[in-house]
């Protein structure tokens, strides 16, 4: 890749012939030498990954897929998209879209931006599934699957408070009502179950 022998002897020093200690009760041991390359959490890791997939890529010959790739504009003029679209061999698209499973773009104070995540969750919990299961595989089902459909999106961000008690009511409705009874009776709080 073109790096100077100065470079290499640096990160050979770096991978190679460090030392470390260990944290015992808060009070480090004596320095030890590594002798097994990069540990977990080393500073180091993440550019050293990068230089090496840079490098590999470039050996392979990957490149861009631009059929693939898509292109948008922010506040730009349609001929110019269009047109640059055209030159790149890349599809035009608009924002908000989605990507990895979420929606980059839209606006997620707003109610409607999280209306996916509540159609995926009254779809989990369809009232004939409830009649199907004990309350035991209820609170189950509710606690390991439907607690984490929207941790996801919740880890790029914050839900407005009234997705979150549409989201508990949902669970809620699932828990106590099923296909057979309406109105069902909720015979523990709904506080007491979440904290199981």
């Amino acid at each position: 890749m073109g790096f100077g022998p100065r470079w290499m002897r640096w990160m050979e020093a770096g991978v190679f012939n460090s030392n470390m200690s260990i944290l015992v009760n808060g009070s480090p041991t004596d320095e030890f030498k590594v002798h097994r390359g990069l540990r977990q959490g080393d500073p180091l890791s993440p550019f050293l990954y990068t230089i090496v997939a840079e490098g590999l890529a470039g050996l392979v010959g990957l490149r861009v897929n631009m059929w693939k790739s898509k292109l948008y504009g922010i506040e730009m003029d349609q001929h110019f998209m269009q047109a640059a679209s055209q030159f790149l061999c890349c599809k035009l698209d608009q924002i908000p879209f989605k990507f990895l499973g979420v929606i980059v773009g839209g606006n997620p104070r707003s109610i409607t931006f999280w209306e996916p995540v509540l159609v995926n969750m009254r779809a989990k919990l369809s009232p004939w599934i409830g009649s199907m299961l004990s309350i035991g595989g209820r609170v189950a089902l509710i606690n390991s699957v439907l607690t984490n459909l929207p941790i996801y999106y919740m880890s790029f961000y914050k839900l407005p408070k009234k997705v979150v008690e549409d989201m508990v009511r949902i669970q809620r409705n699932f828990l106590w009502h099923n296909a057979a009874e309406r109105n069902g009776v909720e015979w523990i709080g709904w506080r007491t179950i979440c904290k199981q």
